[in-house]
């Protein structure tokens, strides 16, 4: 369970949040809320705030967190992560998002409207490419829990115009469908 917020915490943490963040700043304070859990939820609260730039510095330092103190982030934290995931605009809390629960693993149940958003967003050409990989990643990991998704998540990345992607999407693309067996020629991607 995330402990309760402390209110004045937070809003000292906003405060700090809303101007720039280095990578030193990040850092220091993934140091402090890594050490307490009420710290932290006041943290993890903030990559809600409606201040895109606020949401986007706490995220980053949330996954910060998840490399260095995993245990923080109870199923109910992992849960809250993936409705984030599912529900932000900003590409940069997706992308921070994206990485944590892929660090942490998805929950035993992933909704099938979250799992709908990383399709979506994996085959779109329009999302930057960190959350496409990030996506297809996420749904790799979910075929290889679930065998009967493995060919659904084929038949997919099988069917793309790789014309439309990066370089790095094409990769992330061919490991992907090495590791599913596909039979699909991908030497031509470059």
């Amino acid at each position: 369970m995330i402990t309760k917020v402390n209110n004045t915490k937070e809003q000292a943490y906003r405060e700090q949040l809303a101007g720039p963040v280095t990578r030193a700043e990040c850092r220091r304070l993934c140091d402090v809320v890594s050490e307490s859990p009420a710290d932290f939820a006041g943290m993890f609260s903030l990559m809600c705030d409606a201040d895109e730039r606020v949401a986007w510095h706490a995220a980053w330092v949330c996954e910060q967190a998840s490399r260095r103190s995993p245990w923080l982030f109870t199923p109910e934290a992992v849960e809250r992560v993936l409705g984030l995931a599912g529900a932000t605009s900003f590409a940069g809390v997706q992308r921070l998002t994206l990485t944590m629960l892929l660090r942490l693993g998805l929950p035993e149940v992933v909704p099938v409207a979250f799992i709908n958003q990383c399709f979506e967003r994996m085959s779109s050409p329009k999302v930057p490419v960190a959350v496409q990989v990030l996506s297809m990643k996420l749904l790799y990991e979910l075929a290889r829990r679930e065998p009967a998704f493995r060919e659904e998540l084929r038949v997919c990345l099988e069917t793309v115009d790789v014309d439309c992607y990066t370089v790095g999407y094409r990769t992330a693309r061919r490991r992907v469908l090495a590791d599913l067996g596909s039979t699909s020629p991908t030497s031509s991607e470059g």
